[in-house]
């Protein structure tokens, strides 16, 4: 139906993603395997993640997600990375152990950005309501093969709103509950089983990989076997043979069949019980396998074949016929941040520190009973003591609680990662979990510093973080940061080169190398940049009073703040003058681009139109009699002068009487008559330019003398 018939020469084809959330009948997902998938309501096709090659054909862990409509026949690449991170593609020997890790956000709460990273051999299945789930599989927790854990069975669970398109953490491990020995790039997770048939929100499988899954009738999942390493930490693995069921409306978790956690393993390896042939009983059990061929009939029983044992591949068929579990009223603890970063104490350093982490708790089955919490003391290595207190200590139902650590040290430096017990009890239940207490050899591993010091500042900064103290360890991937305010962790962008702060930021940073962590280092930065627009200046100028031409003023125009655009101009000339009031003329508008100014010619007229007629017809003396004279003076009895005589009389008539024609007297260049044109003085230009809502004004001195 698609896709390539070959394998291609890297041994796997790469993916065509095309534009994030279009379909497109080019678009299809790279080569891989071990990857999760789902059925939705509307009968489209999921799949996500697993093992392969990315858009440029490198090798990893991938995380991106794919919807197969069956009716176009066209792929969507709905989200995730169409890449695998740079470090995978460094060297040869990581074997496909390198991907992206998980990005948590807050338990139960949907929200862009949230993510559960890289995943290979996941669960996946659809609820009634059409939404998807995914549990468990490998996922690289650090991403790399010289760092911790590259290869970890996770356990938790992720659901995915098919109508929002986000995906959010439901339950199980948000971060790595396992030793930091360079060594230990393996790691498996133990649950919590309860009682068999009994749901609670507590309950959690055991971390696995390529388990068998079903959803049934009435949307509830279940998974049976997979494969895990070893929760010692230690090389090798162990197979499952549980059964676990899990209602979506509930939140909860509850052991059906099988074997529960077993000596240092967190599955078994039996061969199982296989019972007579083709007789139901509730001591059958199929042995530990991964990779089985599974599905349900129409009776809703579930039916597995096969998979790899630690015997070899199997061929026996088995079939389960479920009872789902009624829900439970119970709750569960949550702590975040977990581990609690705090300072190393000891020589050189306080003889206390504190620290904090929120402990929420979850309830499900309409549990609703006062909880009370506690956290009970440790040592390091019997001289240091970690103690804990609560704020509030009793919650009634779901609610949050302020776990506040206090360590004391003595005359020694300690820094190592140390568990601390956390205890609810309520409703004749009681829960615990371990919040890890991460002391850090502050010594060793420095805060971030940043180049650019915090303030306001009217232009974008490029900050650079210092990592000194990643590189005691001989590393730069350990400064990681944040621009939302958020304290960044493992899962924050990693900081390679400097970071340009172009709106108002809380920028964070913290040094991360495995159990050594620098304190936060944090500067806002204010950054107020000026709204695009321009300025209008101009050149003084002098003029004579009767001046026609020659007079201008170069008009500059200075963009500013990225301006660009036409501008409109005007230009007016203030105090009116007494006698024949000045004028300006200049282009009606100007482009402006780019950040050099723009220049126009202004040009001042200090002679109106009327005194440019009067000095045409009136010698520069100034004698009105002699015109007069020279009018009367023409012989009417000369014909031909008869018409010419006519438009002179009546021009005069017009233009005489201001040039004192026939009243006797003369004009001299003074304020009243005659030809002087503008009055003398200081006067103002003032140049308007108009842009959109821009409107910005500038002057220039003119003064007629």
């Amino acid at each position: 139906m698609g896709g390539s018939n070959t394998v291609g020469s890297n041994g796997g084809q790469p993916g065509v993603y095309g534009d994030l959330g279009s379909a497109a009948a080019a678009n299809i997902p790279s080569g891989r395997d071990s990857a999760a998938s789902w059925v939705d309501k509307n009968g489209q096709f999921w799949l996500y993640a697993g093992e392969g090659f990315d858009n440029q054909g490198n090798y990893g862990q991938l995380d991106d997600l794919w919807k197969f409509d069956s009716n176009a026949q066209e792929w969507t690449w709905i989200g995730g990375s169409s890449t695998v991170p740079a470090s995978c593609t460094n060297s040869a020997d990581y074997g496909g152990q390198c991907g992206w890790p998980a990005l948590y956000g807050a338990l139960g709460v949907p929200a862009v950005g949230v993510s559960p990273g890289s995943r290979v051999g996941a669960l996946g299945w659809s609820d009634k309501d059409g939404n998807l789930w995914l549990f468990g599989g490998i996922g690289d927790v650090l991403g790399g093969w010289d760092n911790n854990f590259s290869f970890v069975d996770q356990y938790d669970l992720w659901e995915f709103n098919t109508s929002t398109q986000q995906w959010a953490w439901m339950s199980g491990n948000s971060s790595l509950i396992c030793g930091t020995s360079s060594s230990e790039d393996w790691c498996g997770q133990n649950g919590i089983y309860g009682t068999q048939g009994t749901p609670t929100i507590s309950n959690i499988p055991p971390s696995r990989n390529n388990a068998t899954s079903w959803a049934d009738s009435n949307g509830n999942f279940w998974l049976f076997g997979g494969a895990q390493p070893w929760a010692t930490n230690s090389y090798g693995a162990a197979l499952c043979n549980d059964v676990w069921a899990f209602e979506p409306a509930a939140n909860e978790w509850a052991w059906m069949n099988g074997d529960a956690q077993f000596g240092s393993y967190s599955c078994t390896a039996t061969n199982g019980t296989s019972g007579v042939l083709g007789t139901p009983a509730s001591t059958n059990t199929p042995s530990g396998r991964n990779g089985s061929a599974s599905w349900t009939d129409q009776s809703g029983n579930l039916w597995i074949f096969g998979g790899d044992a630690l015997t070899g591949d199997l061929n026996d068929l088995w079939i389960y016929q479920p009872v789902a579990p009624a829900p439970t009223p119970s709750f569960e603890l949550v702590a975040s941040p977990n581990p609690i970063n705090i300072a190393a104490i000891g020589t050189g350093t306080s003889a206390i520190t504190t620290g904090t982490t929120t402990v929420r708790i979850l309830v499900a089955g309409d549990f609703a009973s006062p909880i009370t919490l506690s956290a009970t003391s440790d040592t390091m290595n019997g001289v240091t003591d970690i103690t804990g207190s609560f704020n509030p200590t009793t919650i009634n139902g779901p609610g949050t609680s302020t776990l506040t650590l206090s360590v004391t040290g003595a005359s020694v430096l300690i820094a190592e990662s140390i568990p601390l017990t956390v205890t609810a009890t309520g409703g004749g239940m009681s829960q615990s979990i371990q919040v890890i207490v991460a002391v850090t050899d502050t010594g060793q591993l420095a805060a971030p510093t940043f180049s650019v010091q915090p303030g306001t500042y009217s232009t974008p900064q490029a900050v650079t973080i210092s990592d000194s103290g990643c590189m005691f360890y001989n590393t730069v991937d350990c400064v990681y940061y944040t621009t939302d305010g958020t304290t960044p962790t493992q899962s924050s962008p990693v900081y390679v080169a400097p970071i340009t702060i172009s709106s108002t930021t809380t920028l964070k940073a913290v040094g991360i190398y495995f159990n050594h962590q620098s304190a936060v280092s944090s500067a806002t930065y204010t950054i107020n940049l000026p709204q695009p627009s321009f300025s209008i200046t101009g050149t003084a100028v002098t003029v004579p009073p009767g001046a026609t031409t020659g007079n201008t003023s170069t008009i500059s125009l200075t963009p500013s703040g990225g301006f660009t655009g036409a501008v409109s101009l005007s230009c007016a000339i203030t105090p009116t003058a007494a006698s024949d009031p000045a004028t300006c003329s200049m282009p009606a508008s100007v482009s402006i681009s780019g950040s050099t100014a723009q220049t126009v010619t202004l040009t001042v007229h200090t002679t109106s139109a009327l005194n440019q007629v009067r000095q045409l017809l009136w010698p520069a003396t100034g004698n009105s009699a002699l015109a007069c004279i020279l009018l009367v003076g023409v012989r009417s009895r000369l014909r031909r002068w008869r018409s010419i005589l006519g438009m002179l009389i009546l021009l005069f008539a017009i233009v005489g009487g201001a040039l004192g024609c026939g009243g006797g007297g003369t004009s001299s260049g003074g304020g009243g008559g005659g030809n002087s044109g503008t009055t003398p003085g200081t006067y103002t230009i003032t140049v308007t330019g108009v842009s959109g809502s821009v409107t910005q004004t500038g002057t220039a001195s003119l003064t007629v003398q």
